[in-house]
Formats: C-alpha cells, structure tokens, sequence
C-alpha cells in the first residue's frame, strides 16, 4: 500500500504578500530619529514639514501644534492598517489636511507624535509606530518629537 503523503500546495510571491501584515518591528521604531522641538519649530517657520498629531481627539482639541495635523483611527480601520491595506493619509482627519498631506508626504519632513513615548511591545494598536512603519515603507523621512511638545507654536 502506497504511502499517504499531505498535498503540498506552492504558493506564489501574490499569495504570500496577500498574507503579510504591515507590523511595526523593534528595530525599525528605535532607528525613528528624534528630534528637538527647536528642530520642528524651524521647519515650520521654515515650511519644511508636516506634523501629525498622534494623541487621542480630546487631546488634540484641548490644544495641538499650530498647522499639524491629526491621525486617528477607529479599530476596524487601524487592523487594515496593520495589514498593509489602508493608506495613512486615511488616518489624517479633514479632507483639506487629506490632500495637503498626500501632496507634500514625499518632500518634506513628517513629525510624529503624542503625549509620551510609547512602548510598542507594550500596546500593538498603538498609532504612532504604526504610522511610522508605514511612511518609512513609503519611502517617507520621519522624525519623532522627542520631549513634550509646545502648544503655544
């Protein structure tokens, strides 16, 4: 009697892509360069870059940078977002910041950040690492505000 082996199905690159998930990785937070609030101040003086507001919709109403823009998503879309199907210019509230950022994402600094420095081994839905693994996917330069940020800019 033939011996009964398991049919062995060869995926191809579309398959196994299909099945990635876009997951912020240790490495890739810790290389996320800091940088100083007199850095941010200076570009936007200097119309350099684009700030996104990774805190909750309280927070940011309470009081955010002047000009920066605020990314939030509900849960449903922050798994798609992990899976790679979802851009982050979904995240960015407004249609007007949509079009800004998606327009000038490629040539200019993107700022990120919240109330504290997260621990991304700590909470996987955590915004901020997510966003931040996505635009550097996209080729993006972005920078983490290190400190607590100004709100009177």
């Amino acid at each position: 009697m033939p011996a009964r082996y398991p049919q062995l199905r060869i995926l191809n690159s579309h398959d196994i892509s299909n099945r990635l998930e876009v997951m912020p990785t240790i490495e890739s937070f810790y290389k996320m360069e800091e940088v100083s609030s007199e850095f941010v101040l200076n570009g936007i003086k200097g119309n350099t870059v684009l700030i996104l507001d990774c805190r909750s919709q309280a927070d940011y109403q309470n009081g955010h940078i002047r000009g920066a823009m605020h990314v939030n998503l509900p849960p449903l879309l922050l798994r798609r977002l992990k899976k790679g199907s979802l851009s982050v210019a979904t995240a960015v509230q407004g249609n007007d910041m949509k079009e800004k950022f998606t327009s000038e994402c490629n040539h200019r600094d993107i700022i990120l950040y919240e109330n504290e420095c997260c621990d991304i081994n700590a909470n996987s839905n955590n915004l901020l690492p997510l966003i931040h693994q996505k635009l550097v996917q996209e080729n993006c330069k972005v920078k983490l505000l290190s400190g607590k940020p100004l709100i009177e800019w």
